[in-house]
């Protein structure tokens, strides 16, 4: 399963009440950042919805925005404070009792009686949030955010096959260069070296055979059917990688390091050879490989 990094997801639920609202973004990021926005009654819920995200999400820059507000009228039973009413009956008595005794003017204030040490109480009520529903309406916005994902991750699976492709076209191209490197590398080396004994201001006596063999072994370094191999084999490995095979969640970091393979491979190619031909296709090669890069930087 290939996942992009980058996704949007949006997902709102009523609960008692409530209006519940969960927004998640993400984006491309080499290890995981989790940004989170609560709303103020979620704030004791932090950890758990750290550890939640992190064990449905494994890297990315992550940013989760949760609200909450009322939807609509929010029935009677959610109350949001508790009124004792024999206790503000007590104060107003109390207070008209002290006025009568010091013969001052007294007019009952409700905002007064209402500040007094008891009268008024936060209530726990129904609208309180639950633990439970919360994280799991954050896995519902992590669904809906890795059903984006994943198509996202479809597409730039395609990309990169027909990059894949033209590679492999390239390398076909180089293969078939390939077969004349070393008898033209041979013959190079043969004509230099014959120049420079024919040249050279001092006697040098070399044997033929002993040359011939010698040439031989140098033009052998410049074959490059091991690199070409190895190439094909990385970019088979990549193609079982985006058909889904590996269900390894980071399959990112293992196209990223197959990048850098194939890079390393076709500059090793390019080096081994002095041929014009075969140093301009590892030129497009490169070009292509970089492309891929590119695309693979963006998945999970």
């Amino acid at each position: 399963m290939i996942y992009s990094m980058t996704g949007y997801a949006r997902v709102t639920k009523s609960v008692n009440g409530m209006e519940h609202t969960v927004e998640i973004k993400t984006l491309n990021h080499k290890y995981i950042d989790i940004k989170l926005n609560l709303a103020r009654d979620l704030e004791s819920f932090e950890h758990h919805i750290n550890e939640t995200i992190k064990s449905r999400l494994q890297r990315g820059s992550i940013k989760l925005l949760y609200n909450i507000k009322k939807a609509g009228a929010a029935p009677k039973k959610n109350k949001i404070f508790e009124v004792d009413l024999e206790a503000a009956r007590a104060y107003n008595d109390a207070f008209s009792k002290t006025a009568k005794h010091l013969k001052i003017k007294y007019e009952p204030n409700i905002e007064t009686i209402m500040r007094q040490n008891g009268v008024l109480t936060a209530a726990e009520t129904e609208a309180e949030m639950d633990k439970d529903q919360v994280l799991e309406l954050i896995c519902s916005a992590i669904d809906a955010l890795n059903k984006f994902r994943l198509n996202e991750g479809q597409k730039l699976s395609k990309i990169i096959a027909q990059r894949l492709k033209v590679l492999q076209s390239l390398i076909v191209k180089i293969t078939k260069y390939s077969k004349d490197v070393k008898s033209l590398y041979y013959e190079k080396l043969k004509d230099r070296i014959e120049n420079f004994v024919k040249n050279a201001k001092v006697n040098i006596d070399i044997s033929e055979d002993r040359m011939n063999q010698e040439i031989a072994m140098m033009a052998d370094r410049s074959d490059i059917t091991e690199e070409i191999d190895r190439f094909l084999t990385h970019i088979k490995h990549f193609e079982t990688m985006l058909k889904g095979d590996d269900k390894d969640l980071t399959i990112g970091r293992k196209m990223d390091f197959l990048c850098q393979e194939l890079f390393r491979e076709i500059t090793t190619l390019s080096n081994k050879t002095n041929l014009t031909d075969i140093t301009k296709i590892a030129i497009e090669v490169k070009s292509e490989i970089e492309k891929i890069r590119e695309q693979v930087q963006n998945i999970q």
